[in-house]
Formats: structure tokens, sequence, C-alpha cells
């Protein structure tokens, strides 16, 4: 108990050991006096103790508007059946009897008569009753993994949460930033800065709750959130052009035909990565490459207008090439057609020729079966000529 003494007093609490006689016969039981004076120093000395000791503590009571002290208040170990959906034994609730008792007293001429550690300099106003008769082990890798997650911590995961990650993905980071510490394993098996997967479970199902409603009924939440949707600013894009990138913005190819190609939903933020590439001697190599969100016209808009503000001269030292190559997106396609209004837009050979045995095959345009091969090998000598 020494040891606890000295880890106080170097956290500036100046602690001794009473010898106060205590009203039960628990051998477990201590009584320590303190320089605490107010609420803040109480919950000081509950995180340092807490910290200490390795357990954590649920506070159960108070005496309302002392009027012949300052302060009283009452914890529970957290494995005592306080707070608890059942109060049969289990891994959590051992029933355990364990508490913490701190009063404040009154620091005045009266008091100061009979109690010497209100003498002292400075006074000792706080009497805290350890009560240590634990029925579960204490600082133990299986004690310890039950701690409750601190708000730090917590904190973080909601972090990861807003992130895209999921719970298990969570997780695997959190344990891998873990991995690099000093006391890693130490870390590992304290879940108060490792939460075992049923807390993070709840917490990523109380960020869920929070941000996008119940499952069950989501229309509240998105009725509360509908004018933060309305007022909602141009959606985020990012720009990424490398030095050999540079280099291609200034081949003269680079003047004449560029390609666009997106992929879309590359992650749980529905991300799109839209690749402008020019021709050269190695194939079509990239003039810049765009990350920006979903595949909505404004989106591809953004994602543009960056290239263009930032490299406005990127396509063989001209500010717009002569003509843009794309899928049928008519999001990008309009897009392009906005920011770079004098390049022609063309249709790629294989989007042209999937148009074209799509409409062979709607019933409205009545192309017999026996024609359609033929007539798609006729378009598509058109096509290539």
């Amino acid at each position: 108990m020494n040891k606890l003494v000295k880890y106080l007093n170097d956290h500036n609490i100046i602690t001794v050991i009473s010898d106060e006689a205590l009203s039960t016969k628990i051998p477990e039981a201590l009584i320590l006096r303190a320089n605490i004076k107010d609420v803040n120093e109480v919950d000081h000395f509950i995180m340092l103790y807490q910290e200490f000791t390795n357990t954590q503590w649920i506070r159960i009571g108070q005496l309302d508007n002392p009027s012949r002290v300052v302060f009283h208040k009452y914890w529970a170990c957290q494995h005592s059946k306080v707070n608890k959906a059942t109060d049969k034994k289990t891994v959590r609730n051992t029933l355990c009897d364990a508490k913490i008792d701190i009063l404040i007293k009154k620091n005045n001429r009266n008091t100061r008569r009979n109690d010497t550690f209100l003498q002292r300099d400075p006074p000792l106003c706080a009497k805290i009753s350890l009560y240590q008769n634990h029925n579960h082990s204490v600082n133990t890798s299986g004690s310890i993994k039950f701690l409750r997650i601190t708000h730090e911590v917590e904190e973080v995961f909601y972090e990861y949460f807003n992130n895209g990650m999921g719970a298990s993905e969570a997780v695997r980071l959190h344990e891998s930033k873990i991995l690099l510490e000093d006391n890693c394993w130490e870390i590992l098996a304290n879940g108060s800065k490792n939460p075992i997967k049923e807390t993070v479970a709840y917490l990523h199902k109380k960020w869920r709750q929070n941000n996008f409603g119940c499952v069950n009924n989501p229309l509240d939440k998105l009725i509360e959130k509908n004018l933060s949707y309305a007022e909602r600013e141009q959606p985020w894009a990012v720009l990424v052009v490398t030095p050999l990138m540079k280099r291609v913005q200034l081949l003269s190819s680079s003047k004449e035909l560029i390609f666009c190609d997106s992929t879309s939903s590359c992650d749980t933020m529905e991300t799109t990565l839209t690749t402008v590439l020019s021709v050269s001697n190695a194939g079509a190599v990239p003039i810049g490459m765009l990350m920006h969100e979903g595949q909505s016209c404004e989106g591809y808009k953004n994602a543009f207008g960056l290239l263009k503000k930032h490299f406005p001269l990127c396509f063989g030292g001209n500010k717009m090439p002569i003509a843009f190559m794309t899928d049928d997106s008519a999001a990008e396609r309009s897009a392009l057609k906005q920011v770079w209004p004098s390049s022609r837009i063309l249709l790629c050979t294989f989007h042209v020729l999937q148009k074209e045995w799509g409409w062979l095959h709607e019933v409205k345009n009545l192309v017999s079966k026996e024609k359609r091969l033929p007539l798609m090998r006729l378009f598509q000598k058109v096509n290539m000529k």
C-alpha cells in the first residue's frame, strides 16, 4: 500500500495512511487522508487509483446537500451488481463487495480541534476509505480485459467509424497501431485501451443510430438532417499528378485525343477513380488521376475543374484537346462539355457497338432474329472505316 501512497504523492496528491478505526472488520480495508478539497480533485484521485490498481469504479451514491461536511460520495467495483441486467453471477457481475467511500471534511476552528490531519500544512481534508475485498482477480490479463473503455479511446473509434470503417476493420487497425508501442502486449490485454469486440460492436451500433437513425425507422433521422443535406457544399475531389504525368502533358499527342476512364464504388464512401490518359509510344499514359465523390455531373465537373485550374495547359500546351473519348456515361460527357466546351466528345468503339447490338434486340424496333447478326456485321464494317 506504500506504493499507492508514493504514486499519489508523485501526482501531487499528498496522502498518508491513517490509523483511524474502521466501523467494519474487513481485513482488506484501509483509510487514507489526502489534501483533496473539491469534486474535481476527487475525480482526479479516482482516475489515478483506477490506473494504479487496474480496476474501475461506478458511483453508487452521495450525500445530498451536506451541512456538516463538504462532500461525501460512494463508489462500487465495476464487477458489483450495480447497473447489471441480472443479479446472477456472471463474468462481469461477480457480485463484488469492494467499494470506495470519500468524505471531505470542513476545515474550520471546530473541526481542527478534534482532527490532527486538519492541523497539518496543507490540511488533509479528505478521508478515503478503501474496501478492497474483491472476490475476483485484479491486475491479471483475465481481469483487465473487462476494464471499461476510456473516453479518449472511445473518441478514437468514433473517428474510425467517421472515416468509413466498420467494427471489425476498426479493431484490426487499432490493434495494429498498438503493436507499434513499446509495451504493446500489456496494452493489448487492457480493455480500457484495447476494447473487446463486443464493446466495439456496441460503439458502432451507437454511432450508426446517432448518424443514421434506428434501422427500423430511419425516416426520423432523415427528416432531422434534411436541412443539412440541402445546404451541402459541392462534392469533394482530389487530383493526383506525378512527375511522369507532367511529362506526358507536354507531348504533342496530348493536344489531339484524350481518353477518360472511370471506376466507381472503389470504397465504402462510393469514391470514383477517373483516369485521364493520352497516347504515347508506350501506349496510353495518364496525364492526371482524379478521385471524386460519386458519378453525378456535379462530381465529375468539380473533379475536371481541379485539373483545369491547376494544369490549364496540360493538353500539349493547349487549354483543351481536339476531342475526348469516353464511355456512355451521360454525367461524365456532360461535365466534359461544360468544362471544355470547344472539344468534341466521342464515344469509344466498344460502347458504340454495344449500343447498336442493344438497339437491334429491342422489340419495338421490329428487327427479326435472322437479320440481327448480318446487320451488326455491316455496322461493324462502317464503324471500322
